[in-house]
């Protein structure tokens, strides 16, 4: 098998499922996850703690380190914000399980209050006498002859991106518990060519956390490209090469072995920054959809950052190699910026920011495709927004950025919102609308 083959961006896939319990492995379901598109470089990582000798000796060498434990893993990546066109509640949209962990909960599908129809909207946690449970998720990532997954996921940080002049796209990135990998390599001669186990020439390729983890593989004739039978490895045998199958896979000496995400469907359409006018409007403290802010402002660009503040714990002493608990120990916060031309109004912002600190303003900023009719829009809803002092700059025309945070009512739990709606929504915006700056 020729090993001399470069991994490309083009074929990188990504999928990721909820996990009933936080840690355990949730398999690639084409039927229940919807395939994830990269809008960018993503990765996956997890390092071994390596701990020094702090042994006296009499030398000025160092000796080899003790193998510690697993530190908590990172993972990213960036992504199109897309909405899945139909009639009735919206359908889950791609990021489904990223965001669902971003904002601590699942999609809620009966809320009327922004749309007058049942919206998909994606609700802050609250705090549970019972015990805040972070919504953890098992993340696949393939990346041509490589496959990662990440057990205990959640989305740490979201950064939401809305451009005039681009689709509108987030960053996402996180931590989790444990990781696996499953490369590509070749069966032996010495292979049964069928039965359970599995002889491949180099097992080191592949890498289960624990007992009980999977992925799966494809055989793959090597001189055709043919593609063969597909099979769940449930554990590796470095000593004697040897891979053990889920259950008995018909193979021939010399197929590739690679890893396998089912092809899956892409889901939901794109949405050009451009569509959509941000409102903005007084304090409100209920979201009743006749307190929705409706006074139009153009601007450049937004940007709305989550930050979930998740904490893993790493150094429990509890006998496991790889951090086993997150909690959440610490507020989130939620902030952004916009970016506007210098208008004759920008100094109603610095009164705002400067003279009354505490001034609040409702802000939804829409993201839609170019059709005003068809339903398909997303928005961002920040309820009590209070505003920076706008930085003004530009060598020809002036723009400002003026960052923001979001704070949430007496009733908390209410400083940010992502609203998908129905089709024929009476509040999407149409991209006519023209508005003046006075």
């Amino acid at each position: 098998m020729n090993n001399l083959v470069v991994a490309v961006a083009r074929e990188t896939k990504l999928f990721a499922g909820l996990e009933t319990t936080p840690g355990t492995q949730v398999l690639p379901n084409a039927s229940g996850m919807n395939l994830i598109l990269a809008a960018g470089a993503g990765s996956v990582q997890q390092l071994m703690r390596m701990v020094d000798d702090p042994q006296y000796r009499n030398t000025l060498s160092k000796l080899d380190p003790t193998p510690g434990s697993f530190d908590v893993g990172k993972w990213s990546f960036p992504a199109v914000i897309k909405t899945v066109a139909a009639s009735g509640t919206p359908a889950a949209p791609e990021l489904d399980p990223i965001l669902a962990s971003l904002f601590g909960k699942i999609a809620d599908t009966t809320q009327t209050a922004w749309f007058g129809a049942n919206s998909r909207a994606y609700l802050l946690q609250s705090v549970s006498p019972a015990g805040t449970v972070p919504l953890t998720f098992t993340l696949w990532f393939k990346v041509g002859h490589m496959m990662y997954y990440a057990c205990g996921a959640t989305t740490n940080v979201g950064e939401f991106n809305c451009a005039g002049n681009d689709l509108a796209k987030a960053n996402f990135s996180g931590e989790f518990m444990r990781h696996g990998f499953c490369g590509t390599d070749a069966v032996t001669a010495a292979d049964s060519g069928s039965g359970t186990s599995l002889k491949v020439e180099n097992a080191s390729k592949f890498f289960l956390s624990q007992t009980g983890d999977q992925f799966m593989i494809q055989f793959i004739t090597y001189a055709t490209g043919a593609l063969g039978a597909t099979a769940t490895v449930t554990a590796v045998d470095y000593v004697n090469n040897i891979l053990t199958l889920a259950s008995t896979a018909t193979r021939g000496s010399g197929d590739i072995v690679a890893p396998y995400l089912p092809a899956g469907t892409e889901v939901g359409i794109p949405m050009y920054g451009k569509y959509g006018i941000m409102r903005i409007g007084g304090t409100i403290s209920t979201k009743a959809i006749a307190s929705l802010p409706t006074t139009p402002y153009i601007i450049q660009s937004a940007r709305v950052t989550i930050t979930n503040n998740y904490k893993y714990h790493a150094d429990l002493k509890d006998n496991q190699p790889y951090p086993t608990e997150v909690v959440r120990p610490a507020a989130r916060t939620c902030e952004g910026e916009i970016t506007v031309f210098a208008y004759r109004d920008l100094p109603v912002f610095m009164y705002k920011a400067l003279r009354d600190p505490l001034y609040q303003d409702y802000v939804i900023i829409p993201m839609q495709d170019r059709s005003a009719t068809t339903g398909r829009l997303a928005e961002i809803h920040c309820p009590r927004v209070e505003w920076g002092s706008p930085n003004v700059a530009g060598e020809d025309e002036k723009t400002a950025t003026i960052s923001f945070k979001s704070t949430a009512s007496p009733s908390y739990d209410d400083e940010a919102a992502l609203m998908f709606a129905p089709a024929a929504s009476s509040t999407v915006t149409s991209s006519t609308t023209t508005v003046s700056h006075s």
